[in-house]
């Protein structure tokens, strides 16, 4: 149980890393503060990411995981699309 534990820990604060160095990137790019729209997205897209990776890793990596993987990264493209429009409209508005 101890170490299920530690696991969500690092996973959470590898979550939370990925979140701050995104906010920060946009932040430098645009010079405003993300909305909340594109800090959930930019939480989705790194958690998602984890995932994929999680999945790459396991041994049991075959079949019907292999068809899901590959949903996941059109998934993740169409959300880093969308972040982007965000950002280029935000930065546009401005």
């Amino acid at each position: 149980m101890i170490k299920n534990l530690a696991y969500w820990l690092v996973f959470s604060i590898t979550v939370a890393a990925a979140l701050t160095g995104i906010i920060m990137v946009i932040y430098k790019v645009t010079g405003h503060s993300p909305t909340v729209e594109e800090a959930l997205l930019m939480l989705s897209v790194a958690i998602t990411g984890l995932l994929i990776n999680h999945m790459k890793s396991t041994s049991k990596f075959e079949g019907h995981a292999r068809a899901e993987l590959t949903t996941l990264r059109r998934d993740v493209e169409e959300m880093k699309r969308d972040l982007k429009l965000l950002t280029s409209k935000r930065a546009r508005a401005t």
